[in-house]
């Protein structure tokens, strides 16, 4: 790898060459030869080699010293004379043209390879400083405070921009001037305006603006603040000190705006009994009430502009901010609830209302607030999550009750309903028959009832979960609907089924649950339908074919239809709470205890489905059911698998 490109200005070619084989020997790139300093200007902006060495004598117009202080101060290409000439006045030419080496001719290549490389080791250090130095300036210069170096006497010796704007001068200007010179601050004194507007102030109204005055160069007064530090080495020796200095004036402005609205404000607002506080048309807080203050527990000079916002809670300060902001350059309402440190240094639950207000002219002035303390409602939030939290817990002991029960039940009831079969087989007369047809009727009723309880109760402590398994759908249709088909003849009422599809292929879900959808549908229509019929509808809305599991979906649309007395509008939407039927009335002439309908909506919940109805009453009732089922896969084997 080349230590570097050199390019070499000599009129004499063989020296030229010589130079160029010494150069190259040495592990350099020799990138051009140019015998006069035109030429060498031009090659320097064209391509920026590293090094140029560098005849002082050359033919043309140019020498190399004049090219040399060209190229010095235009492309900072460090430069190497070789030359002759040892004279002290051409010596002294080429050292005011700023080059890096000098070597006087004939010179050994020991004597070239050391110039060569201290002059670009040389060139890169100051160019690395060069960068630092400019990293720094912008870093410097970023920054919206003023600021100041001086030397131990005083003397000036950087200016950041900020300082420039504030002082009025430029850093050329007073490079090395005595900063008293220039930086003329003088304490600030308050004027009787101030005196008198903060007479009620336990401190002294020159502290409550504390701050200096600066006069720059045109005479102009700015409200400043002053920090001076000083400035060692590493070894703790004095070298000088820094001076940063911040404009306030608008902070300033605001201080005077609370005196200017003081009078306006503090009959009006002053002893309102919500906190009240203002942003003038800028943004800068500039107005908070006496029970603001109480609240916090602090004096006015640390609320204004910007400083009330440390008593926001850290969590909440952020999107306060931002809310502001966005309500202020929209001119638009302002509502966010936010914690605030009060005086007892506890957080309270502040609700912040703020509205946009006008001057006369129509021109924005601002935003007033008013805040409400909200923490004795959060502790009642609290109290009543804790509440629900109870109820909760007391209805999920109740279903587990309910639960338990009802299995206790069951057991006694079972014996009741086995010893009614048996009953059937003995020789009985026909009141005894009749007598025993109405105890097997009230069995099946109560165990219905059980039955829907104990899934109601399973289903609230939701312990009631889909468990699949592969079937035919049309074989645990027929399965209900023979026993419905029966009851509904018994009450002559027609009762009619629409397969408008072949449900004979094997479909994997959960069929107990999808007949206990269809067999509550159908005996809630069978039961509010006194004449007329009752229809069931199976549709399959569409297949879905899934390309990764190479698995088709039915959209099964269930639709059961009754012409029963209907649900009234009032009605439609408690249709589907527990415990709930039309009205009280209806409860006498029905039997049950209303949760058929609930039950088959938290069934249909736990398949991921949708159910809705259509009903007038008088006319009857149409429920809708969709759930989506997968088809078995028959494998080659001919066994069939869930997917």
């Amino acid at each position: 790898m080349k230590k570097g490109k050199i390019l070499i200005t000599e009129d004499e070619e063989i020296v030229a060459r010589v130079n160029k084989r010494m150069v190259t020997s040495l592990g350099y790139e020799v990138v051009g030869i140019v015998s006069n300093g035109e030429d060498a200007i031009k090659f320097v902006k064209a391509q920026k080699p590293d090094l140029i060495l560098m005849d002082i004598n050359l033919s043309g117009a140019m020498n190399g010293i004049e090219a040399a202080a060209i190229i010095n101060r235009e492309y900072d290409v460090p430069i190497i004379f070789l030359t002759a000439y040892s004279d002290d006045k051409t010596i002294s030419e080429a050292i005011e043209s700023g080059p890096y080496g000098y070597i006087s001719k004939p010179f050994e290549l020991t004597t070239l390879r050391i110039t060569l490389d201290l002059s670009l080791s040389k060139s890169k250090t100051e160019r690395k400083l060069r960068e630092s130095e400019l990293w720094w300036k912008s870093s410097i210069d970023s920054i919206d405070q003023g600021i100041i170096t001086v030397t131990i006497d005083g003397g000036i010796t950087y200016l950041n921009s900020a300082a420039e704007k504030i002082l009025g001068y430029r850093l050329n200007e007073c490079i090395g001037m005595n900063y008293l010179d220039i930086y003329k601050v003088y304490k600030s004194v308050p004027n009787e305006l101030f005196i008198c507007a903060m007479h009620d102030s336990q401190n002294n109204p020159d502290e409550l603006l504390n701050s200096k005055w600066f006069i720059d160069r045109h005479n102009k007064h700015i409200p400043i603040e002053e920090t001076i530090s000083d400035i060692k080495d590493g070894k703790g020796n004095f070298l000088g000190k820094v001076i940063i200095i911040k404009d306030i004036s608008q902070k300033r402005e605001s201080q005077v705006e609370v005196v200017a609205a003081r009078n306006f404000y503090i009959s009006l607002l002053d002893d309102f009994p919500v906190p009240v506080w203002r942003a003038n048309a800028d943004g800068y807080f500039n107005y908070f009430n006496k029970t603001w203050l109480n609240l916090t527990g602090r004096i006015l000079e640390q609320e204004i502009s910007f400083g009330w916002m440390d008593l926001i809670h850290g969590e909440d300060r952020e999107t306060f901010q931002n809310l502001f902001r966005k309500s202020f350059e929209k001119e638009e309402r302002f509502e966010y609830e936010f914690r605030l440190l009060n005086n007892e240094k506890e957080y309270s639950w502040i609700l912040a209302v703020g509205t946009p207000f006008y001057e006369l002219n129509k021109k924005f002035a601002g935003f007033i607030f008013a805040g409400l303390d909200l923490s004795k409602k959060k502790v009642l939030e609290k109290e009543l999550r804790t509440a629900i939290n109870k109820a909760e817990q007391a209805s999920s002991a109740k279903s587990n009750f309910i639960s338990n029960m009802s299995h206790e039940i069951r057991t006694p009831l079972n014996g009741i309903v086995g010893l009614t079969e048996l009953l059937f087989d003995t020789e009985l007369n026909p009141e005894q028959l009749q007598y025993l047809e109405m105890v097997k009727q009230s069995t099946d009723v109560l165990l219905s009832l059980l039955n829907n309880l104990l899934n109601q109760s399973k289903m609230e402590v939701g312990k009631e979960f889909l468990h699949e398994s592969v079937f035919v759908l049309t074989d645990i249709l027929n399965e209900i609907w023979n026993p419905i088909s029966v009851q509904a003849s018994l009450k002559n009422i027609i009762a009619e089924r629409k397969w408008e599809h072949n449900f004979g292929r094997k479909i994997i879900g959960d069929k107990v649950k999808i007949q206990q959808i269809v067999l509550n549908l159908l005996t809630n229509a069978l039961k509010f339908t006194e004449a007329g019929k009752i229809e069931l509808i199976i549709i399959n809305e569409n297949e879905i074919e899934m390309s990764e599991t190479k698995t088709t979906l039915l959209n099964l649309h269930i639709i059961v239809k009754d012409t029963g007395i209907g649900i009234p509008i009032d009605q439609h939407e408690r249709i589907f709470e527990s415990f709930t039927q039309v009205d009280s009335s209806s409860t006498k002439k029905y039997a049950g205890v209303g949760l058929g309908l609930c039950i088959v909506k938290n069934l249909v919940d736990l398949f991921n489905g949708k159910i809705w109805f259509e009903s007038k009453p008088g006319f009857g009732s149409e429920f809708h059911v969709l759930l989506i089922l997968k088809y078995a896969i028959e494998e080659t084997s001919g066994e069939l698998v869930s997917i």
